[in-house]
């Protein structure tokens, strides 16, 4: 197998140490509570080198999204997406919002099924309890102007 066919899986043990695992592209791995990797794909059922008690590091990832209608809802992801966090901030950049923006479930507005509402630059962050997730395409934004925004930093599960 080629170096093109491999991703790297980063851990860490310990403070200033580190250890690189090659992990073939197709692998679906389990990472467990103890700091074991078990590659459990059926094209290489074998175990993946492990550490224990190693730490993973989760690399965030940035993202935005606009409404194109005021009054109309958009989930902020297309797709399932399980994280521990997410970090939302209001449009800032040229051509700033002119309203409010709306965070919740689909149907979302001002003063309807609202978890939160952000004038430009505001910001809004959730947290997963310890040891759970949440979906970002259950969260959806609403405007009250066209092509009004956030661009968002969330954390994967």
């Amino acid at each position: 197998m080629g170096k093109a066919d491999n991703a790297v899986l980063e851990v860490r043990p310990g403070p200033g140490q580190a250890k690189t695992i090659p992990i073939p592209i197709t692998a679906q791995v389990v990472l467990q509570a103890d700091g074991t990797a078990q590659d459990v794909s059926t094209a290489n059922p074998a175990p993946v080198s492990s550490v224990p008690g190693a730490l993973v590091t989760k690399v965030p990832t940035w993202n935005a999204k606009a409404v194109a209608s005021a009054g109309t809802t958009v989930p902020i992801v297309a797709s399932s997406i399980l994280v521990t966090s997410i970090r939302v901030m209001a449009k800032t950049e040229t051509g700033d919002n002119t309203g409010s923006v709306y965070i919740g479930p689909a149907g979302v507005a001002a003063g309807l099924n609202e978890f939160h509402e952000l004038g430009a630059g505001d910001t809004w962050e959730l947290i997963a309890a310890n040891g759970t997730c949440f979906d970002l395409a259950t969260l959806y934004i609403g405007a009250d102007a066209d092509d009004d925004g956030i661009t968002f930093v969330y954390t994967p599960a």
